[in-house]
């Protein structure tokens, strides 16, 4: 259930303001953009710092300036999606194999 399914019903009884009747869904994508966005930014920048062959501290600082460029990436894609649904489960999927995936180097020790 997304944010604007849970809007729409609670707004049934509780006479939701007009403004959020008609901007909840882009409530939603700019929610879904700045948090969701950062969320994912910030889990795949990890992730592929894991990858990257170079020093750590390289490693990091390289994926710190690609980050901005990543969160733009983000950002655009969320408003050129058609379905709220898709957008936030791309999200959920992208940064749960991101922490999988660092978290697996980070056990395995190839990222030290």
């Amino acid at each position: 259930m997304t944010l604007l399914t849970s809007l729409r019903q609670r707004c049934t009884w509780l006479q939701c303001p007009p403004f959020m009747q008609r901007h909840g869904t882009l409530i939603n994508r700019i929610l879904a953009a700045a948090l969701g966005g950062y969320l994912l930014t910030n889990t795949l920048a990890v992730f592929i710092a894991f990858l990257l062959p170079l020093p750590r501290a390289h490693a990091v600082a390289v994926m710190m300036l690609a980050s901005f460029a990543l969160y733009a990436a983000v950002i655009i894609r969320v408003f050129a999606l058609h379905s709220l649904r898709r957008v936030w489960r791309e999200i959920g999927l992208l940064s749960l194999t991101s922490v999988l995936g660092s978290t697996a180097f980070h056990l395995l020790g190839n990222g030290a």
